[in-house]
């Protein structure tokens, strides 16, 4: 599977928002990065976007937490 990095947030950030998205399927992924480099990816979250026009925004929300 193929990946598209859709944006990065500082490390006291723990939402993130993709918004103009095109209908059809969405899946995400987070990933963590520090010294060490990258950790393994998140489990995936796949939202489906089928009604054009609706009104708001789509939010797509991610919960990282962080065990020692």
């Amino acid at each position: 599977t193929t990946w598209t990095e859709v944006g990065t947030t500082a490390a006291s950030i723990r939402t993130f928002t993709h918004s103009s998205l095109p209908l059809g399927t969405h899946t995400y992924r987070v990933l963590a990065t520090s010294d060490a480099g990258p950790s393994n990816p998140s489990n995936e979250a796949t939202r489906i976007i089928d009604v054009p026009g609706a009104p708001g925004g789509i939010v797509i929300t991610v919960t990282v937490t962080v065990t020692p």
